[in-house]
């Protein structure tokens, strides 16, 4: 409040001289230790001022933005000697090292001016990480084009057709103009070359390298080399004649470059190859709509940094910003929740549990609200099918343990007796394809993310612990087969498997276990007779755990599968979500790659987005298409229950059987919605 007070006067806006002087005197005053002299400060820590928005400050910094925790325990390895340092002499910075000699003005502690750091004095030949300039194959071919294009020289009088000819050593004659060529030609400050069918332009200067590429051929007019100009060796000018070309070229393949320049491939090869070390080149596939084993393309590092900026910011350009009502008519449609976008059989039922994977809900709401709401038919045959089928899994990812709620700080009290965890119709289970089971659950469960083993909770006991260690000795059981070998009654083999169940430990076939477990009246009649349900029992555990890298990747796709469009704010309400800046170094990566495409989409959002190409078409459509009193009710559990995060309004608590209605994307009350019905209305 004092730092918005101190840009005011009297109702008038201070100048921004004034403004810095009180804004530096209000940091001098909140946190006087962070403007002193830090020669001066005795070498102790510096004292944080206790004020919430501080520590939420160095929270994010330190923990958000980068890793604090994970740089003291490096260091704390590294004093232990626990980790070995090596290094190695790159031909380029490190992707670390890169990051430092770019950083921002205030990264550094001194005034120096810019042009005086020792930072400067080292050459950045990094433009892109290796493995996005290797992959690189999204480039737009008009950005390729306009920059070529623009790299040439402009040739208007013979001394700048001159200045090109010493810079491209040799030049195709074709493309230049004949009457400042023949004027170079009458005064000797060119000739012409033959080159099989090839015509080259050639500069006196550049005569000795001529004669060490070609010193059979002769040139029209014959010209000397310059006094002063001892012999070169044909590497040499193979590298000159190859840098030349590819200043202007944009990207091209050694055949390409080997027949334009009527040179060797293996001499271009060699050539390139230097050049890459020196970094003045990249190679990898940059022109679109390129056959898989097409022969890899060169270009120039500057010319690719141009193509590749103006391919990103004409892609960012296309869509214009969302607004929160037209960003949930665009996940209506996005999840299929319309009439006329409902999907339909065993593929429909897939495609919608591939949108909903990870996501929590209550048992009873999957075949009530979630699922029904998306797809269209006997859901529960479909989905009984998929999971007999081994396409469908289900149950308890997270292994979230209740909040106990006590006394204040500071008070003794007894430690809480645990009591075996009930299961019941609102318990949250997850259904989700088998075929990325093992990265959902090692994502929700870190402490088994080490070698897979099968794994019990320690506090187990009784009938319950019988039944688990079964399950790990046999594997995947009947109801009998547990029986049999538990020695246990029907009633206790019954309990234990719901309480592993609530526990996230066990999994079934059959979703009718399921069913089950939400009727009452059902679970009394299966213990009167005895008896338990269809198929088989088994571990709910990762077959192979993925490494990190991979799970954080399918985790991003998830997050992109089921938003289409993915933002900071959108992707912290995920459970199983890494930090952001794991999930931005991803999406950057893959936005480099033109899997998908980084720009704003959605407005009124902080931050960076990311959107697939699909989902940019998709949104493209609906904010050109007039609302039209679309009414959409959906269930208060479903994930697409978004009020108060990117709808205005109170947020409605996920309850099982509340409903939220929204009328062309924005929440509503049952009385609007009558008068909407009634006589169209526009609603704000």
């Amino acid at each position: 409040r004092a730092l918005a007070l101190s840009r005011f006067q009297n109702g008038k806006r201070v100048p921004p001289q004034i403004q810095r002087s009180r804004s530096d005197d209000l940091l001098a005053a909140v946190f006087p230790a962070q403007v002193g002299c830090q020669d001066n400060h005795g070498g102790g820590d510096v004292e944080v001022p206790d004020h919430p928005l501080v520590h939420q400050t160095l929270h994010d910094c330190l923990r958000e933005a980068m890793d604090v925790d994970g740089l003291k325990t490096v260091l704390r390895r590294l004093r232990a000697g626990e980790l070995r340092t090596v290094a190695l002499d790159l031909p380029e910075p490190s992707p670390l090292a890169h990051a430092l000699l770019n950083s921002q003005p205030y990264t550094f502690l001194d005034d120096a001016p810019l042009e005086e750091r020792r930072a400067r004095a080292v050459q950045v030949r990094r433009s892109l990480p290796a493995e996005d300039a290797a992959q690189m194959g999204a480039l737009d071919a008009d950005a390729i084009h306009q920059v070529v294009t623009d790299a040439r020289p402009l040739v208007r009088d013979a001394d700048e057709l001159h200045d090109l000819l010493l810079q491209g050593v040799l030049v195709p004659a074709e493309g230049l103009e004949a009457a400042l060529l023949d004027r170079l030609l009458a005064t000797g400050r060119a000739a012409r070359l033959v080159v099989g069918d090839h015509r080259f332009a050639v500069a006196a200067e550049r005569v000795r390298h001529v004669r060490a590429l070609f010193p059979d051929l002769p040139l029209d007019p014959p010209l000397e080399p310059l006094p002063g100009d001892g012999p070169m060796e044909r590497e040499a000018a193979v590298l000159a004649a190859v840098r030349g070309r590819m200043e202007v070229a944009g990207p091209v393949t050694v055949t390409g470059l080997s027949l334009a320049l009527s040179l060797d491939a293996d001499d271009i090869d060699l050539a390139l190859h230097q050049l890459e070390s020196e970094g003045t080149v990249l190679r990898g596939r940059f022109r679109p709509a390129q056959p898989a084993g097409a022969e890899l393309e060169w270009c120039d590092r500057r010319l690719l940094q141009r193509i590749h900026r103006l391919t990103v910011g004409r892609l960012r350009r296309e869509i214009e910003p969302l607004s929160g009502s037209d960003f949930m008519r665009f996940l209506f449609r996005w999840h299929h929740l319309g009439a006329q976008d409902a999907l339909r059989g065993r593929g429909g039922l897939l495609k919608a549990i591939s949108l909903l994977e990870g996501v929590e809900a209550p048992a009873a709401g999957w075949e009530q609200a979630l699922l029904p709401a998306r797809v269209q038919g006997d859901v529960g045959t479909l989905l009984e099918e998929a999971c007999w089928g081994g396409e469908v899994a289900w149950g308890r990812l997270s292994l979230r343990e209740p909040k106990v709620v006590g006394p204040r700080r500071g008070a003794e009290v007894e430690p809480p007796v645990r009591r075996p965890p009930g299961v019941s119709r609102v318990a949250t289970l997850s259904f989700f394809r088998r075929s990325q089971m093992d990265a959902l659950l090692a994502a929700a469960r870190p402490d088994l993310a080490g070698d897979g083993e099968p794994w019990l909770p320690e506090d187990l006991e009784g009938a319950t612990l019988d039944v688990g260690r079964a399950l790990i000795r046999r594997g995947a059981c009947f109801f009998a087969d547990l029986l049999a070998t538990t020695r246990r009654s029907p009633e206790e083999v019954a309990d234990a498997l719901w309480e592993l169940l609530a526990r996230g430990v066990v999994s079934a076939d059959a979703v009718d276990n399921l069913r089950v477990l939400q009727s009452p009246k059902r679970r009394r009649q299966q213990k009167a007779l005895k008896r338990g349900g269809p198929g088989r029992w088994t571990l709910l555990l990762p077959s192979v755990v993925p490494p990190p890298e991979e799970r954080h990747r399918a985790l991003a796709e998830l997050f992109l599968r089921r938003w289409g469009i993915v933002f900071r704010d959108l992707v912290a309400r995920e459970p199983l979500a890494p930090p952001w800046r794991v999930l931005l170094g991803i999406y950057r990566r893959m936005e480099a790659r033109g899997e998908l495409r980084g720009g704003r989409f959605v407005a009124g959002v902080a931050g960076e987005q990311f959107a697939l190409p699909e989902a940019v078409d998709a949104a493209r459509a609906v904010r050109r298409a007039a609302p039209q009193v679309e009414r959409v009710e959906i269930s208060a559990v479903d994930p697409l229950n978004l009020t108060g995060i990117v709808t205005p309004g109170p947020r409605v608590p996920a309850v099982l059987g509340e409903r939220v209605v929204y009328v062309d994307g924005v929440p509503v009350t049952e009385s609007v919605i009558g008068r909407a019905a009634a006589a169209p209305v526009a609603v704000d």
